[in-house]
């Protein structure tokens, strides 16, 4: 391409910039000519909405020895009712647990492992023989 041909490009790029910015400057005083309505009341904040779960306010602690072993053996706590938390605060050694039924895949446990905010009718523990202990806290709503 010679210069001839690039400048003449250019020229031809300048004037077809030129022709949308003087569009865009039309479209621009029509937009201001049209009336505005003020607004009719200032606008207001849609009311403040926080979701807590209920608090639970009762707990028990079960504290199982893990020298015995267990294979999907109940906690108990389904003479409490329904539980909505529960959560391991010891675990000496390796141990498991089922949530409300036996055929529920086991859920290995450690110190600060938690359940919240679920419906448990009942743990099923599992552990080999061992040693140590294992305590968790439950805790509902009465």
């Amino acid at each position: 391409m010679s210069q001839l041909q690039y400048i003449a490009g250019l020229r031809q790029r300048i004037r077809e910039l030129e022709e949308e910015v003087e569009r865009l400057r039309r479209e621009l005083e029509r937009l201001k000519a049209v009336p505005v309505a003020p607004p009719t009341a200032p606008p207001t904040a849609p009311p403040t909405v926080v979701v807590q779960p209920p608090i639970n306010n009762a707990h028990r602690v079960f504290e199982l020895d893990l020298s015995k072993p267990r294979t999907n053996e109940p906690l108990g706590i389904s003479e409490i009712g329904v539980v909505c938390s529960a959560t391991v605060i010891r675990c000496d050694g390796p141990a498991s647990w089922r949530r409300n039924s036996i055929d529920a895949g086991a859920e290995e446990l450690s110190v600060g492992y938690r359940i919240e905010n679920f419906e448990i009718k009942e743990l099923y523990i599992s552990n080999p023989p061992g040693s140590g202990l294992l305590k968790i806290v439950v805790e509902w709503r009465v």
